[in-house]
């Protein structure tokens, strides 16, 4: 079995799910237009955009890293339960079968960037067209980050409950880096150390250019603060899962 043919059998496996495909779905569009297209703060221009766009970026970011973490935290409980020693008796190589699984990943967190997103350009978020598609993207593909969270997860907790437990926990991720609501004073300074800080940062910069609303005063947090916690957290989050892959194998000898 080549890689396209099982990442299209994954697929299709995944959609079965409907459950957790609607609610990674359904939840950030639903907070969007909760707190964002109904809402008279979201013509407040930022830059060349508005506040609309911005909470667009942020819960579209929130619905990809759901998928994207749940899917990975599936795909390691599978993995340690038997499908593993399964795909062992076949010619795909492991690298194979977690290349694959990356991709599903991505692949699954595009559908809610792309239904928030779609949400946004009808009830009034507003940017330049390179914005749309800069933002657009890496909400996406930074959301690949938080594969490696769901992995961890998976393998820490190795039952079914694992991608509800990691899927939970974001909510908390999401709040201190900022995504939901604008922190300031301690809280944002705390803000700054968590794992999703940097990512929604860099998914916003292309329209907020690293502009931070601290209570009433305006900061700007440079680039490379953004980029060095994402590149720290993903150094974080790949370490635990060496870990628990450590820890499993333990289990087992």
């Amino acid at each position: 079995m080549n890689i396209v043919t099982f990442l299209s059998l994954e697929l299709r496996r995944a959609l079965r799910n409907r459950f957790q495909i609607l609610f990674a779905v359904l939840m950030p569009a639903f907070l969007y237009m909760t707190f964002g297209a109904t809402q008279d703060y979201k013509d407040v221009g930022i830059h060349e955009g508005n506040v609309g766009a911005s909470i667009m970026i942020g819960m579209a970011l929130y619905g990809a890293i759901v998928a994207s973490t749940a899917q990975a935290a599936n795909a390691a409980v599978e993995f340690g339960h038997g499908w593993g020693r399964q795909l062992q008796l076949t010619a795909m190589r492991p690298l194979a079968y977690v290349l694959v699984k990356f991709l599903l990943c991505l692949l699954l967190a595009a559908l809610p960037v792309t239904v928030v997103f779609v949400l946004g350009a009808f009830t009034g978020a507003h940017m330049p067209a390179g914005q749309w598609i800069g933002t657009f993207l890496l909400s996406w593909l930074l959301s690949g980050v938080f594969a490696l969270y769901g992995l961890a997860a998976g393998l820490l907790f190795n039952s079914q409950a694992a991608p509800g437990i990691a899927s939970g926990t974001l909510v908390i991720w999401a709040f201190l880096g900022n995504l939901f609501a604008p922190l300031s004073g301690g809280m944002l300074v705390l803000g700054r150390f968590t794992p999703l800080y940097g990512i929604n940062a860099l998914a916003r910069y292309p329209l907020t250019r690293g502009d931070v609303m601290d209570g009433s005063t305006q900061t700007t947090d440079p680039l490379g603060l953004m980029v060095l916690n994402a590149v720290a957290w993903l150094v974080v989050l790949a370490g635990l899962c060496a870990l628990a892959f450590r820890l499993r194998a333990g289990r087992r000898a």
